[in-house]
C-alpha cells in the first residue's frame, strides 16, 4: 500500500502538477487529537530552526 501512495507521490511531482501534489501532502497531515498538535509543534520548531541556520549562514557570508 505505502507503494502505491508513493507512486502517487513520484508521479504528480514528475508531470509538473505541484498544485495537485501539495494538496494531496497536506490531506496527510492528521486533523485530530494529539498527533495534529504534534505535527504543529514540529512545523514551528523546523521553520526556527531553518531562520537560525539562515540568519548564521548570510552572516557568515557578509564576514
Amino acid at each position: 500500500m505505502i507503494k502505491f501512495f508513493r507512486k502517487i507521490r513520484y508521479n504528480l511531482m514528475e508531470t509538473g502538477k505541484m498544485r495537485r501534489y501539495f494538496k494531496y501532502a497536506i490531506n496527510i497531515i492528521p486533523i485530530k487529537g494529539l498527533p495534529l498538535y504534534l505535527a504543529i509543534i514540529q512545523g514551528f520548531i523546523g521553520w526556527f530552526m531553518l531562520t537560525i541556520f539562515s540568519v548564521s549562514l548570510i552572516s557568515q557570508l557578509l564576514n
